[in-house]
């Protein structure tokens, strides 16, 4: 038994018209990850953190992304990863540890503008959790990406 595959879109036909587009890998790097988030901190009630306003800019739609992040956590805390509402990661520890973890995004589950992540330590069990590193890599079809300019008013 053989299976044929369909024509690539990137191999276009001859004499037909063509266009090109970009297509580049682009990280979104969570803006104070690299020091991370402690869940829950002792100083809040809340045992969760909303990350939110998280642009993707040039997203191509209907690809799949990945999230990156690393975690250290205490002996039987459960905790878990959220990209607007769509649940992308659960875990419960049964011994306190160091990980680092990866997890496909579906397609359609992030957007090119104003992402919601949400880290969440349940509370019933006890445990804390630092979430730290957190970047996600995804599909663009920006080469460039449009900044704002400031310029610094002081002497």
């Amino acid at each position: 038994m053989s299976t044929v595959l369909p024509r690539s879109p990137a191999n276009p036909r001859p004499g037909l018209p063509t266009y090109e587009e970009p297509s580049v890998a682009r990280f979104l790097v969570v803006p104070g990850s690299d020091s991370g988030f402690l869940i829950p901190d002792g100083q809040h009630i809340a045992n969760d953190r909303h990350i939110q306003d998280l642009d993707a800019p040039g997203l191509v739609p209907g690809l799949p992304a990945v999230l990156y992040f690393r975690t250290q956590y205490t002996a039987g805390a459960r905790f878990s990863v959220r990209i607007n509402a769509s649940s992308e990661f659960h875990f419960r520890a049964d011994k306190a540890g160091a990980q680092s973890w990866h997890e496909l995004i579906s397609p359609g589950v992030l957007r090119e503008q104003g992402n919601e992540m949400v880290l969440f330590v349940a509370s019933d069990a006890g445990g804390q959790v630092i979430f730290s590193e957190i970047a996600i890599l995804y599909t663009s079809n920006k080469l460039t990406v449009t900044r704002s300019i400031v310029l610094d008013p002081s002497p």
